[in-house]
């Protein structure tokens, strides 16, 4: 059965048995992950990066390549089910015996919740200024309870709450491989000769798994926001996690580990303390987003963003949700646009964004180079593009 790490959990865990360090394989999801568990791995060996950023991780889909490092993963290092839904039937079915940590469920994690428009910050003349206290209180009032729900939904157990929506998931991944066979001969590409038996009626099943949780999660307007990697705090805490793993799978390199995680960490504060520094005078300067996938680290740097035109989970706004933010806008004008790279500039002039200036902005940090440098590197790339960015509209 699939093992679930969590912070707690690690020193009651009963393994098979030692791996040797050379025999052990690591995967992880995105570059910061990447970059985090490559730090505490330094001098023993390196983790492979399954979704290198190309595409979404909201909507992975996987190579052949890519489905081979899970399939002979010993361990698996992942933000949670909420930032790659369909990646979460992918390690269940190639890699059922890996132990996993779900960094979103390790005890501690700083967990905000998804949010509408009228979650941002408020400005004059909303409706909705007085709710902001409620808010943030909402927001660190829900970290136990969406960190469990992360560990549950990583073990596989999607029966809270909507129990009638996920039957459904269960029933449609048994009813649906004959339709995936057909799929396949038409000439889908599929994991190199079916790695593990399993590539080729997978990459079917979580397209469908995919467009099903995202519509359920649009159709409640809740849930975790997974981009809990650009909280430096969350990343300095995971750390240490990601040791503890890695030392019940090695215990010859554990206290390898444990040094590197303290290294990491003393890295990330110094990355956060620059950040800050680059951030003194942004407090109050109102902005906007495109992606709504910073609210972490606007919290951590005590930024104030008036709204966003595509959600959590990259979903464009509809035409009364730009039309809101829109007016928002109009009558609060941001000192900054923050945008990623391929954004469509229609939905940027969509909301009367065309004279505002513009920091082009990429949370995965797909422009660096992979390695232990990159979680640091990131944190002080996108305090200096915000800051010169409301340099520009002061």
């Amino acid at each position: 059965m699939r093992r679930v790490l969590t912070l707690p959990l690690l020193a009651t865990l009963l393994w098979s048995g030692p791996l040797q360090a050379d025999d052990l394989s690591v995967a992880t999801d995105i570059p910061p992950v990447h970059s985090l568990v490559s730090q505490v791995m330094q001098g023993v060996g390196a983790p492979a990066l399954i979704l290198p950023g190309i595409t979404s991780p909201h909507d992975a889909s996987l190579r052949p390549s890519q489905a081979r490092e899970i399939a002979n993963a010993d361990v698996v290092i992942w933000i949670g089910p909420s930032l790659s839904p369909a990646l979460a039937r992918n390690i269940e079915t190639l890699a059922p015996d890996a132990s996993t940590l779900a960094l979103m469920a390790v005890t501690g994690t700083t967990v905000r919740p998804y949010r509408s428009l009228e979650a941002f910050a408020p400005v004059a003349g909303d409706a909705h200024d007085h709710d902001d206290d409620h808010d943030e209180e909402h927001a660190h009032g829900h970290d136990e309870k969406d960190s469990h729900a992360e560990e549950h939904a990583a073990d596989g157990d999607h029966d809270h709450d909507h129990d009638h929506d996920h039957d459904h998931d269960s029933d449609h991944e048994h009813d649906h491989g004959d339709k995936d066979a057909q799929a396949e001969e038409h000439g889908e590409e599929h994991a190199e000769e079916h790695a593990h038996g399993h590539d080729d009626d997978h990459a079917q099943a979580e397209e469908h798994d995919h467009d099903h949780a995202h519509d359920h999660d649009h159709a409640h307007g809740d849930g975790p926001d997974p981009h809990s990697w650009l909280d430096p705090a969350n990343a300095a805490l995971w750390l240490t996690a990601i040791a503890d793993a890695l030392a019940a799978a090695d215990p010859d390199n554990a206290q390898t580990y444990m040094s590197n995680a303290e290294s990491g960490i003393a890295a990330i504060e110094a990355a956060t303390a620059d950040t800050r520094a680059m951030l003194a005078d942004a407090a109050g300067q109102p902005m906007a987003v495109y992606h709504d996938a910073f609210q972490y680290f606007e919290a951590a740097f005590g930024l104030t963003v008036l709204g966003a035109i595509s959600d959590s989970d990259a979903a464009a706004a509809g035409p009364a949700s730009l039309d809101a933010l829109r007016d928002r806008l109009a009558a609060n004008p941001p000192a900054c646009f923050l945008t990623e790279p391929g954004a469509p500039p229609r939905l940027l002039d969509a909301v009367g964004a065309g004279d505002v200036p513009l920091a082009v902005l990429d949370p995965l940090g797909t422009s660096l180079t992979a390695g232990p440098g990159l979680y640091p590197a990131l944190i002080r790339n996108l305090g200096q593009a915000v800051s010169e960015c409301l340099a520009q509209g002061a």
